[in-house]
Parts: C-alpha cells; sequence; structure tokens
C-alpha cells in the first residue's frame, strides 16, 4: 500500500485512487456505480490501529462491508457470523477465509469484472440476512 493510504492527512479521492489502483481504477468506478444504484454507500475513514484508509460499505447506516486498496488492486470483505455461513452461495465459498471463531470474512480481490459481480452479490445477499 502507497503512503497516500496510510497517511491519515490525505484522503483518498479519485486522484489519489486512480494513481494507487491504475488500471484497476476502471473497475472501482464501475463498482461505485453499481453500489449506488443499490442505494449502497462509500464511506472513507482512517483508522488508526490499522495505520491506513479503510472504507466502510453501508446500507443506510448498517455496515456490510469493507473496501480496502492493496498493492494488487482493491479487496472486498464481507463478514458473515458463523451461523449464517451455511446459506452463503455455493459459489462464493471459494472466497472464504477462515477467521476467529465467530465469524468468517468473505474477500473477493477485484481484479476482473467476474469478480466485481461476485462482490456485489456478495453485498447483496449480506443485506438480505439478518
Amino acid at each position: 500500500m502507497d503512503k497516500r493510504l496510510t497517511n491519515p492527512a490525505i484522503e483518498p479521492d479519485g486522484k489519489v485512487l486512480k494513481s494507487e489502483l491504475g488500471d484497476e481504477y476502471r473497475l472501482y468506478l464501475e463498482f461505485a456505480t453499481q453500489l449506488e444504484k443499490l442505494s449502497l454507500k462509500l464511506e472513507w475513514h482512517y483508522y488508526n490501529d490499522y495505520k491506513s484508509w479503510l472504507c466502510k460499505i453501508l446500507d443506510g447506516k448498517k455496515n456490510i462491508g469493507w473496501l480496502s486498496v492493496w498493492d494488487d488492486g482493491f479487496r472486498v470483505t464481507v463478514y458473515f457470523n458463523l451461523r449464517t455461513i451455511s446459506e452463503v452461495p455455493k459459489d462464493m465459498l471459494v472466497y472464504l477465509e477462515p477467521y476467529g471463531k465467530t465469524y468468517m470474512p468473505l474477500i473477493v480481490r477485484v481484479k476482473t469484472s467476474t469478480a466485481l459481480k461476485d462482490a456485489i452479490t456478495c453485498l447483496e445477499y449480506k443485506r438480505r440476512i439478518k
């Protein structure tokens, strides 16, 4: 991750994100557009414990996922309670990575249009479950 996304004084705007994401910036723009159509919002915050900027994906006031920028593009992470993980669509299970005893993060590295669609599907699913 570039120093700009670890500097609390430099908020990730379009210029910074374009510089960080390079070719994947077009996927980020497509992702943001699709979220807007679903009435989901992106909200960037600097987190001292991670020493970086992370983006909440919000359904109203409810946080349903996270967006993070890495050296190899951006990732969408959605946490599922273990009691609801069995309801995750089977084709999404390829993205699961174990974490702790209560939650299972589903992490999608968005590098293709297919991965972008998978991330949107995952967010739509998370939005529907209680």
